[in-house]
This record gives C-alpha cells, sequence and structure tokens, in this order.
C-alpha cells in the first residue's frame, strides 16, 4: 500500500521523482487505493504458508509461533519471496536478491494465530561432494 502526503507541491520545474513509478518498476504493482488493498489483505489471510511445518514454539514473549522449511525455486513461493526480498536491504547491510534455486532454502517463522511471518533465515547448502554439504546461513 503506498499513499503519498504532502503539504506542498514542489513547484513545476523541479525535478521530482515519481515514487509510484519507481516503485511500480520495482514491485510490478502498487495499490493506492485504501478500499482495495484492505480487500487484497482479508483475502490472503486465509493462505496457508508455503512449505513443510518442522516445529511449534514458543517465543519469549509467549506467543505461539511455527517454522516452515521451503525450497526457494517452490512454486508457492515466488512471490512471497519476491517480496521478503525486497524488505532485506531494510534490515542487512549489503544485502542482494536471490535467484530462484533448489540449493537455497528458508526457514519461516510465522505467529500461529495472526499468520504473520515473524522471522526468516535463508540457508544456502553448497556441494562439496555427492555426500557432503556446507551449509551458508543468513
Amino acid at each position: 500500500m503506498m499513499q503519498v502526503i504532502y503539504e506542498q507541491k514542489a513547484p513545476a520545474f523541479a525535478n521530482v521523482d515519481n515514487l509510484k513509478e519507481i516503485f511500480e518498476k520495482h514491485f510490478g504493482r502498487v495499490h493506492t487505493d485504501i478500499a482495495e488493498y484492505s480487500r487484497i489483505v482479508k483475502e490472503e489471510e486465509g493462505l496457508k504458508p508455503a512449505g513443510a511445518k518442522l516445529a511449534e514454539v514458543t517465543t519469549r514473549d509467549g506467543k505461539a509461533a511455527e517454522i516452515y522449511k521451503v525450497c526457494l525455486d517452490d512454486q508457492s513461493l515466488l512471490e512471497t519471496s519476491f517480496y521478503i526480498q525486497t524488505l532485506l536491504p531494510f534490515f542487512i547491510d549489503g544485502a542482494s536478491q536471490i535467484e530462484p534455486s533448489q540449493f537455497w532454502q528458508y526457514f519461516l517463522v510465522y505467529d500461529k494465530e495472526s499468520g504473520a511471518l515473524m522471522g526468516l533465515a535463508s540457508v544456502f547448502e553448497a556441494h562439496i561432494t555427492s555426500e557432503r554439504v556446507r551449509a551458508k546461513v543468513s
């Protein structure tokens, strides 16, 4: 959801970036209508997480959470992965996009009650030999 609010517009001669165009170029679509966005969010509330459920845990503050493991090339995760990876540079200095591959795994932590994403880790399985794998965690 994108909403631009301002008190005063820049003069017509000012070289101002069109944020909506920039975001649409990167994300493919940007919602500006709050009612439409709310409808879409409501539809997505019932979606099940992609991947296989590994465990249920309780956080320090007593929230129940579920941990899922999913391969980055899993079709059910492709769109979600795009949006998750877009957030990474805001939290990890030098983060970059990961190309879908069978060697990348995501471990996703969801709030059990709301279904909201609470955390993630990505793991690259570097195959040294056919029997030996070294995992790189980020």
